[in-house]
């Protein structure tokens, strides 16, 4: 099974930290793939409903084009 951990908590050796470690590591001892993404120190955006992306975008989204 794949599984997605998300840890949002900004405290990287915190108790949510410790709680994510020990899934983590037990979901591979028991042959899970697992993905990790320490959410608060991503760049994240919401939709600004534009619309360019199903228009001139052709399914691009224009925020993520200029950030590249």
């Amino acid at each position: 099974m794949k599984i997605l951990l998300l840890n949002g908590s900004p405290r990287p050796n915190g108790n949510t930290a410790g709680m994510v470690k020990t899934f983590h590591q037990a979901a591979e001892e028991h042959g899970h793939q697992v993905k990790m993404f320490n959410v608060c120190k991503m760049n994240i955006k919401g939709c600004l409903a534009c619309e360019y992306c199903h228009g001139k975008g052709h399914g691009q989204c224009v925020v993520l084009m200029i950030r590249q």
